[in-house]
């Protein structure tokens, strides 16, 4: 998975306000005041490559990313040496995407593509959907060690084999287990099963159509125990698509769910069945409240379908999703391939748990963003991998991305001094034991760190010279914006010059040496202060001038250690003199 990279963000100006993250990353980069030559540490959504198309690289990937370590493999619909797609590989410590393998058609490879690899060790499984020796599509096995290729079986379609794969395999042991969407004795698809050992298939069932069956799965199958099941994209009592079950040990295949589309229910459904205990999620490309697609539920024990979420598109919700749900505790993460504010598609997660959708991000398609998804998302940590068919830098050929599953967060606040101005020149260091980051508070006193993860941190200012109220603050973000401000008050020596128990006004001069030197008059009151001082050892002397004799000050000196506090430091004149009409 990409790692967030520390880079130091260094401060402009004297005052520091340190924020230490106790739990939760910084992905994002803060304040106006910030060295614009350091980078920040990641960003909410990345696009991590461009796809550019034939000859050098793949094209509009359909399908998924299967993650191994830190290398994502997937595959292009087209593009490649030869225009027919690819199979290629992405370091997610390095960002660098490698084609692996170029389809070339024909009789001895496939072309065209559409769905996930399945990894098992060092083998990764696919199918295309054309090519193989006989144009229908073939299963292939690659190593990816060696980087070879072997075609396992070309798809003959007719009575007794499949045709047209657009799903991906699922593995069971040696078997892997898969759909084509046409071919078998109906001619609407079939539910096979291939052995890796001696690489023979067997046709498990073919797909009728009509009331009671599905016809022409477009996706994959999900295995639980010895049951798999699957969605078709036609067929049923509605002609709008089935939920089925196969039973492995017995071969049958029975229907537990016929879309009726309409308000209350789903239709057509593109993707695949992710398994929860005894749950299975899913979504449906039309149908439901707006007509644009549905997330839905469907109890294995009582074959209920209940809908979720039905996409509503427009600026704020998704629509006409085409993948699949990736699963993370109660969470659901998924795409769909319109709607959202650039209507190019969305990223949303789904609670299960009070069944609300929010929208991670509206894809906008171009230079600079994807477009279009058609598959599904891979979740490695707290980061979600996917790929878009259009957008990008690279003439618009799809691209693959990351996005955090959490909602980011911004810390933000004020810091003003205690007699009411603005106190620009703030430092803002954001740190673990591990990393730190700093930002500086603008003319206006203010200071932000955006694209926060949930967590804790402390938010301390400092300042040489100054303490602040309160010195810090602990603040817990999960997707909020928390104002946290505060009142910075120089730290000084101070005091009094008397005589004879009247201010001293005029002639005098207190006199600052040790960690910092200074020389400061009194004022009307015979008082005076220092500037702001850092802590150390400081000797504060008074020094009067005058042409007659001069009293003498007591103490004639004092020495002071600051630590953090202001200091009060009174002195006291006495005749050392006959000349007892003159004063200071």
């Amino acid at each position: 998975m990409r790692k967030a990279r520390l880079l130091s963000l260094f401060a402009v100006g004297s005052l520091a306000v340190t924020l230490i993250c106790v739990s939760g990353i910084l992905v994002g980069q803060a304040d106006e005041q910030m060295d614009r030559s350091v980078s920040a540490i990641g960003s909410p959504f990345a696009i991590l490559h461009s796809f550019a198309g034939h000859p050098n690289d793949g094209a509009s990937p359909y399908g998924s990313l299967t993650l191994s370590g830190t290398t994502l493999y997937g595959m292009n619909n087209t593009g490649g040496a030869n225009g027919l797609g690819a199979i290629f590989k992405f370091d997610t410590t390095t960002d660098l995407e490698t084609v692996l393998h170029s389809f070339a058609g024909g009789a001895n490879d496939g072309q065209y593509p559409l769905e996930s690899l399945t990894l098992s060790g060092t083998t990764l499984y696919g199918m295309t959907q054309a090519g193989g020796s006989n144009g229908f599509g073939t299963i292939f096995k690659f190593d990816t060690k060696t980087n070879g290729l072997t075609v396992l079986h070309s798809f003959a379609g007719g009575t007794n084999d499949g045709a047209g794969p657009q799903g991906s395999l699922t593995l069971s042991g040696t078997t892997l287990y898969g759909m084509t969407r046409e071919g078998g004795a109906g001619d609407g698809g079939t539910i096979f099963k291939f052995d890796t050992k001696t690489n023979g298939l067997t046709v498990l069932h073919s797909f009728a159509g009509g009331t009671n069956d599905g016809q022409y799965p477009p996706g994959s199958l999900t295995l639980s125990g010895t049951t798999l099941y699957g969605m078709t994209y036609y067929g049923g009592a509605g002609d709008l698509g089935t939920i089925f079950k196969f039973d492995t040990k017995k071969n049958v295949e029975t229907v537990l769910h016929s879309f009726a589309g309409g308000t209350n229910d789903g239709a057509y459904p593109y993707g695949s069945l992710t398994l929860s205990g005894t749950t299975l999620y899913g979504m449906t490309f039309e149908g439901g409240a707006g007509g644009k697609g549905t997330i839905f539920k469907l109890d294995t024990k009582t074959n209920v379908v209940t809908v979720l979420h039905s996409f509503a598109g427009g600026a704020n919700d998704g629509a006409s999703p085409y993948g699949s749900l990736t699963l993370s505790g109660t969470t659901l993460y998924g795409m769909t391939r319109s709607g959202g504010a650039g209507q190019a598609g969305t990223i949303f997660k789904f609670d299960t748990a009070t069944d609300l959708v929010t929208v991670l991000h509206s894809f906008a398609g171009g230079a600079n963003d994807g477009a279009s998804p058609y598959g599904s998302l891979t979740l490695s940590g707290t980061t979600l991998y996917g790929m878009t068919e259009a957008g990008g830098a690279d003439g618009g050929f799809g691209t693959i991305f990351s996005i955090p599953t959490f909602l980011l967060s911004t810390i933000a606040g004020v810091v003003t001094s205690s007699a009411g101005p603005a106190m620009p020149g703030v430092t803002v260091t954001l740190s673990q034991p591990h990393w730190s980051s700093q930002t500086t508070t603008g003319q206006s006193g203010a200071y932000s760190f955006p694209d926060l993860a949930p967590g804790n941190y402390t938010v301390t200012p400092s300042l040489t010279g100054y303490v602040f109220t309160p010195k810090s603050i602990l603040v817990s973000v999960n997707g909020s914006t928390p104002a946290k401000d505060f009142t910075g008050a120089p730290v000084t020596i101070s005091g009094t010059v008397t005589f004879n128990g009247a201010p001293v006004k005029t002639n005098l001069t207190i006199n600052l040496s040790g960690k910092a030197s200074g020389a400061y008059p009194t004022d009307t009151s015979g008082g005076y202060i220092s500037s702001p001082l850092a802590n150390g050892a400081y000797k504060v002397t008074p020094t009067l001038t005058h042409p007659l004799p001069v009293p003498k000050a007591s103490p004639p000196s004092a020495t002071i250690v600051i630590n953090g506090k202001s200091v009060t430091q009174n002195f006291t004149y006495k005749w050392v003199s006959s000349c007892g009409d003159c004063h200071p």
